[in-house]
């Protein structure tokens, strides 16, 4: 899990002699067995940012704490979906409406 920090995950498949695939269903497994005990219980100000994940129109949201260095809540896509998708996450996870 700490290599996926620092390469491409099709690059980290390649080195550890694996399918990517894989690698995928333990990154995703992982991420969301730590969203479950997420708190956000202390978050005052949150930041948004779209950007393109690819080449093209391939765009990922993200909504991240501003006081401590940390994603809060990322999807694809980009705009008013997006936003309606985070909405309850704060509520979800002991935070403020």
């Amino acid at each position: 899990m700490t290599l996926t920090k620092a390469m491409p995950v099709n690059t980290l498949a390649q080195f550890v002699v694996e399918h990517d695939t894989r690698l995928w269903w333990f990154i995703h497994h992982y991420v969301e067995k730590g969203r479950d005990h997420a708190d956000y219980s202390d978050v005052s100000e949150v930041g948004f940012d779209e950007t393109a994940s690819k080449r093209g129109h391939n765009y990922v949201s993200l909504f991240v704490d501003l006081s401590v260095p940390r994603v809060m809540f990322a999807t694809e896509g980009k705009g008013a979906s997006t936003l309606a998708g985070f909405k309850n996450d704060p509520l979800d996870h002991d935070g403020k409406a």
